[in-house]
């Protein structure tokens, strides 16, 4: 097994990647792309979660034949490096994201979606990587331990932000906030902050040394193995039904921590420092409900805890749809004149603040609950394969939520009716969950 400094710099590759998802996916360059680059709201979020769903798509295609290099050995850290050096260019391109320039938004969109796809194929080699760092009793120890330093990356990316390029008159670097620099430097901030985090991992990290089998006979294995996984699925009901619902479920909670942000600065008009503060509150609150989720799953299982997260979120989200400038729930009227007076000055905007907090204090034991309830389904003598379906299921359709939005948002011209497909998929993921029986421990 490898010794403490290697496993730490393993883990450090979270804290190393997560400013990716914190800074420019959801609560910095995402809200500033929809609020000043496109010609309006609407098309902002349906342009922005189609980039994603078409990131989505590439690794549901994809993934099974990278999942099967990861599994089969070859050059791991080296796939490690093609991956950053795909985030890396691709977060460049939030520099070119000028206000109001038209013409360079494909470029942008496709620079966004380019990072996601390193993103993902990032976390399948690394991921591939524990079971050689850790024996299988300290394996959940050092996951969580990489968890804990993607949850500090962002909010540490978050406050230097903050600190340094929203709340200054003057930013650092000479930046012009007028021209929105600091917003658009958070993509080459967080490129160079992953490119020098993830040094670590290169340095001390010392992985046995295997053979590739070559990109054909990966693929024919990753089709092969993924066909074996789907049947023996079938096989164990309790452990089919789980995955179908954690795939309804797993895509609405992604689209909701991606879409989160956007919406919320789009209804009212937020600028960096909104957003800044409003990310490092969803931070705080989801690290808060990754430990006391925790507790309540060994005390009243993991399933327990999922079905009451997601009521949670769907009650939280459908609550948000209610709220904008001037109005909480629909049709009670508040007043609106604090609105960009100051940090979070009107009614609507602490409300809305705090049913983000409610989203991401269960965000965060959703994930860690279905893991263990992955953990508590499947047979002893079959656990690895049925995780390897499990990882799969949380990548193969990540795109359908981003395409139900960005289409419903286009058709209706409504960023809250596209918003609300969400619940769709949070009220399947829970109806099939319900039916799944968990054995006692």
């Amino acid at each position: 097994m490898a010794d403490a400094r290697a496993r730490f710099s393993w883990a450090l590759y979270d804290w190393a990647a997560q400013p990716y998802f914190t800074v420019v996916l959801t609560f910095v360059f995402g809200p500033y792309f929809q609020n000043h680059m496109a010609p309006s709201l609407e098309k902002g979020q349906a342009w922005w979660l189609y980039a994603q769903a078409g990131a989505g798509a590439v690794i549901a295609l994809t993934g099974p034949v990278i999942g099967a290099i990861a599994d089969q050995g070859g050059r791991r850290k080296a796939w490690v490096a093609a991956s950053i050096a795909m985030m890396a260019v691709g977060l460049m391109a939030s520099w070119l994201a000028e206000p109001g320039a038209s013409t360079r938004v494909g470029i942008v969109l496709l620079g966004v979606a380019l990072a996601s796809i390193g993103a993902e194929y990032g976390v399948i080699f690394t991921d591939s990587m524990l079971p050689e760092l850790a024996r299988p009793g300290a394996m959940g120890r050092l996951s969580g331990m990489g968890w804990s330093l993607g949850y500090a990356g962002g909010l540490v990316m978050l406050v230097l932000v903050l600190v340094f390029l929203a709340l200054p008159e003057q930013p650092a670097f000479g930046l012009d906030k007028a021209m929105h620099e600091p917003d658009r430097l958070v993509g080459p901030l967080a490129a160079l902050w992953l490119a020098v985090f993830s040094l670590p991992l290169f340095l001390f990290v010392r992985l046995p040394p295997r053979r590739s089998p070559g990109f054909v006979a990966a693929a024919r294995a990753g089709l092969a193995h993924l066909a074996h996984m789907a049947r023996s699925a079938r096989r164990y009901r309790p452990i089919g039904l789980f995955l179908l619902a954690r795939m309804a479920y797993y895509d609405g909670i992604v689209a909701v921590y991606t879409i989160g942000g956007l919406y919320a600065a789009g209804t009212f008009g937020w600028q960096l420092v909104e957003q800044g503060a409003f990310g490092i509150i969803l931070i705080v609150f989801g690290a808060l409900g990754v430990l006391i989720g925790g507790w309540f799953d060994d005390r009243l299982g993991s399933k327990a805890v999922i079905v009451a997260s997601l009521v949670a979120i769907g009650l939280a989200v459908a609550a948000i749809l209610s709220v904008d400038r001037g109005h909480i729930g629909f049709f009670f009227p508040v007043d609106a004149s604090g609105v960009g007076g100051g940090l979070f000055a009107s009614t609507s905007e602490r409300v809305m603040v705090a049913l983000g907090a409610v989203i991401g204090f269960f965000l965060g034991p959703v994930q860690a609950a279905s893991r263990t309830l992955m953990a508590r389904l499947a047979p002893a003598d079959a656990r690895t394969a049925f995780f390897g379906l499990y990882a799969l299921s949380g990548r193969a359709t990540t795109w359908v939520a981003s395409t139900m939005i960005a289409l419903v948002t286009t058709w209706t011209d409504s960023r809250r009716l596209g918003i609300a497909t969400l619940l769709l998929l949070l009220a399947l993921g829970l109806a099939l969950l319900m039916r799944v029986r968990v054995p006692a421990d």
